[in-house]
């Protein structure tokens, strides 16, 4: 219903269906000790099923950070829970970043999902958050590949961007993808704040 509100940092989110309704969702959820879990999510699939589920595992995503102190726990959980309650045929790609504003610590949990975009300031790179070797297996798959955190600090300046396949996928009249070279050379430019650096995304995707 709102973005967090914490000082010295910035946030911007953005989502539009591709059809009424969809499967893509995020949150933010307040965690103790000042944390806040980002969750990025996108339910396999289009229209009124995905978004019945969203409705579900959006609970669940809740239930499960607020229960589990571990974020790889948790989303463990998440996964055992979506799979015992029948998720059918049926998975979600998911990545759940929590900050911790007292530290600037940010431990990543990456469930099949594109990796989040970390851009360093001092360096000017744009680096993946979560390597291909620790993403762990969609939500609803199985339950036999353990979920792998990655902790990273932040440093003044630097921007932490998460979205689904509906950037990096889209295609134009000809067929052409957007693709991921052209999502890094929009969040690698110069931007004055995190909402400027979103807004010039979804005017390049457009």
């Amino acid at each position: 219903r709102s973005l967090p509100e914490i000082p010295g940092y910035e946030f911007y989110a953005y989502v539009a269906s591709a059809m009424t309704v969809g499967g893509d969702y995020y949150d933010f959820v307040p965690l103790s000790g000042g944390r806040v879990a980002v969750v990025i999510c996108d339910v396999a699939g289009k229209g009124v099923p995905a978004a019945l589920l969203v409705i579900r595992l959006s609970s669940e995503v809740r239930s499960c950070l607020l229960a589990v102190p571990d974020l790889a726990g948790a989303v463990s959980r998440l996964n055992e829970r979506m799979i015992s309650g029948g998720i059918g045929d049926h998975f979600a790609t998911l990545v759940v970043l929590v900050i911790d504003p007292a530290t600037h610590e940010v431990t990543a949990v990456n469930a099949g999902h594109p990796s989040p975009k970390w851009y360093r300031a001092g360096t000017g790179e744009l680096v993946d958050v979560v390597p291909l070797r620790p993403t762990g297996m969609p939500i609803g798959v199985t339950t036999d590949d353990p979920f792998e955190p990655v902790v990273f600090r932040l440093q003044p300046g630097d921007r932490v961007f998460a979205f689904t396949d509906g950037i990096n996928d889209v295609s134009d009249p000809s067929d052409v993808l957007f693709g991921p070279r052209a999502v890094a050379r929009v969040l690698a430019a110069d931007h004055r704040g995190v909402r400027e650096a979103g807004e010039r995304l979804i005017a390049a995707v457009r």
